[in-house]
């Protein structure tokens, strides 16, 4: 389980807890919830598929947190939150080593559930009138989906390195950049980063550029409504704990 740190205190914070905003906010911006108190309704991964999911899984203090302030409810990263209230059914479930977290791994026990048997990884945890459900990817369809990803990265890299190959690309790119924009060519150069943001450029003209070619395209179709299906949502007594993230 991934766990807050406040001080030399670890508390992890949980769907139906009471909050309050820290001082702790993006860059060397205040944090404009800061003081303010409420209630957690919703905690997880980011959209599918979005740079803040995919930062939220590298670093799970990035978890959004959806909170509900007197009947308003607004998004926030975790590490933006302490803890000022446990709720009665998370305590009871931490002292039985039953608090189901982001990334662990549940298997489906309910019978009348479709994907009864089947496992998946917890990417949400949110309350539906009182009850806690968690949003689950589907492992099966899971693994499909990570491949037809691969496929793409394959197809992606394979033109990247055709594009990189060709040495006078490059060099047409510093004419260019020191004929254009002299001061960026000085600071890129001082910095040795001519090569890099070269590398990005062709890197994101590549990915543009397989937008509009069919194979890739019918790969990432097939992939993102995959990603779309092997999302479910099931309620906290119909499934059991495998694995702890």
């Amino acid at each position: 389980m991934a766990l807050k740190t406040e001080g030399d205190k670890l508390e992890p914070i949980y769907v139906g807890d009471k909050v309050i905003g820290n001082s702790r906010w993006i860059g060397d911006d205040d944090n404009p919830y800061e003081g303010k108190t409420g209630t957690v309704v919703r905690i997880g991964y980011g959209p599918p598929l979005s740079m803040r999911c995919l930062q939220s899984m590298c670093d799970l203090n990035y978890l959004s947190v959806d909170v509900n302030y007197e009947g308003e409810t607004d998004v926030v990263f975790l590490y933006t939150l302490n803890l000022t209230e446990r709720n009665q059914r998370n305590s009871e479930l931490l002292d039985k080593g039953e608090l189901i977290y982001i990334g662990d791994i549940v298997e489906v026990i309910n019978p009348e559930h479709t994907l009864f048997g089947r496992s998946g990884w917890v990417r949400a945890i949110y309350d539906s009138e009182g009850s806690l459900n968690y949003e689950v990817r589907d492992a099966d369809i899971l693994k499909l989906s990570t491949d037809l990803s691969l496929k793409m990265v394959d197809m992606i890299n394979t033109q990247f390195q055709k594009r990189m190959s060709d040495e006078t690309g490059f060099e047409g790119f510093k004419i260019n950049v020191k004929k254009e924009k002299p001061e960026l060519y000085e600071l890129l150069e001082k910095d040795n980063d001519l090569k890099g943001t070269y590398k990005k450029l062709i890197r994101g003209d590549v990915i543009k550029l397989l937008e509009t070619d069919e194979e890739y395209n019918k790969i990432k179709q097939k992939r993102d409504k995959l990603d779309e299906e092997n999302i479910f949502s099931i309620d906290h007594l119909s499934v059991r704990l495998m694995n702890t993230s």
